[in-house]
C-alpha cells in the first residue's frame, strides 16, 4: 500500500490504482477459506465472499462491504497495462467520469484517490484481523 500511495502522490494513477488493488487482493486471498475452492481469477467481490468468516470476523466483514464496493467497481487486474489516455477512457466507458465530481476536477485522479483510500481500509482491516488472530 505504501507503493500505491507514493504513486498517487507522483500522480502516477494508472499504476497506483493497480498497485492498490493488487494489495487489496492479496490480503483477501490470505483470509480465503480453506473449504472453498480456489478461484484464481482477480474478482474482489468474489474472494470476499469467499473469505473464511470465523478468522475475518462478523465485525471485519462489515466493515469491509464498502471498500469492496469500491474496488469491485473501480479496480481490474489488467490496469497494469493501461497506459493513463487508456485508463481515462475505460473509466469513462464504466461511467465513472461524472458521478459525484464537481467542478474541473480530474476524474482519474479522484477516482483513484477514492480506490487506494478503500484499498488501504481492506488491508488495515486484514491486518488488525490477523495480528487479533
Amino acid at each position: 500500500m505504501t507503493q500505491a500511495i507514493l504513486l498517487k502522490r507522483h500522480e502516477q494513477y494508472g499504476l497506483a490504482m493497480y498497485v492498490a488493488g493488487l494489495a487489496a487482493e492479496c490480503m483477501l486471498r490470505a483470509y480465503h477459506a480453506p473449504d472453498q475452492a480456489f478461484d484464481e481469477r482477480h474478482d474482489v467481490a468474489q474472494l470476499f465472499r469467499r473469505c473464511d468468516s470465523e478468522r475475518l470476523g462478523s465485525r471485519g466483514r462489515e466493515r469491509l462491504r464498502g471498500p469492496i464496493q469500491t474496488v469491485h467497481l473501480l479496480w481490474q487486474n489488467r490496469y497494469r497495462y493501461f497506459s493513463e489516455d487508456r485508463l481515462r477512457s475505460h473509466l469513462r466507458s464504466i461511467r465513472q467520469h461524472e458521478r459525484g465530481i464537481r467542478g474541473k476536477a480530474d476524474f482519474v485522479k479522484v477516482r483513484c484517490s477514492e480506490l487506494v483510500d478503500a484499498c488501504v481500509r481492506i488491508v488495515t482491516v486484514g491486518e488488525e484481523r490477523w495480528m487479533s488472530n
